[in-house]
């Protein structure tokens, strides 16, 4: 495990680390090309690595090149740097990184850092009660037809991201400004109050990401 591979190196504990995690099978590869203090071993059938000073000149660029080097896709995801105290924490943040990256819910071919995934990660991680928003929030879209309910979720999360603003939403939407307020008119006719609520407005956001 990770302690007996310390004591085994005389591993110095560094200021900070951060926790890398990939493929079992990777690990050993990957761990070749990574620095020279970078601690490896499995966890919990996972590939485990701990990485030293990660934000430190040009480990990142070192970080990169060994892993865009392993290939394989996914190929790792690194966790959040900090004192060693809180590798745990680090740990678990690219153990979930990496399986929302092989469960299709956040796009990545090399290194992915949780730390530039966090939104996609908490909608991955928290799918079900997302899921229970979007029922409540979205449920007057159901009786749309397919094409229309998606052209109707596209709408209203372009009206959350751009706070109503129609010329703002045709840009998103790549449709006529005249486009855009008449599928603005239906939203209102079909979600009502929800889009002037700031928080139904929240809420909103978090299902439409979750379903887009």
């Amino acid at each position: 495990d990770l302690r007996a591979a310390a004591e085994s190196a005389r591993w110095r504990v560094p200021g900070t680390a951060a926790a890398l995690a990939c493929r079992e099978e990777r690990l050993d590869r990957l761990s070749a090309r990574l620095p020279a203090d970078a601690l490896a071993a499995p966890l919990d059938g996972i590939g485990c690595v701990i990485v030293p000073d990660p934000d430190g000149p040009g480990r990142r660029s070192e970080i990169e090149r060994a892993v865009e080097g392993a290939r394989t896709r996914p190929h790792a995801a690194l966790g959040s740097t900090g004192p060693v105290g809180t590798l745990g924490t680090s740990w678990s943040l690219a153990r979930a990184t990496l399986r929302a990256i092989e469960a299709g819910a956040i796009d990545g071919t090399d290194l992915v850092r949780a730390d530039d995934a966090l939104t996609q990660l908490l909608l991955f991680e928290n799918g079900g009660l997302v899921e229970r928003i979007a029922a409540r929030r979205l449920a007057a879209l159901d009786a749309l037809t397919p094409k229309a309910r998606r052209r109707m979720e596209e709408t209203a999360l372009a009206y959350v991201q751009q706070q109503g603003n129609a010329a703002a939403m045709a840009r998103t939407l790549a449709v006529h400004a005249q486009t855009a307020r008449y599928r603005l008119a239906r939203l209102r006719e079909l979600l009502g109050d929800a889009l002037d609520d700031p928080n139904a407005r929240f809420e909103l956001e978090l299902a439409l990401r979750a379903r887009l």
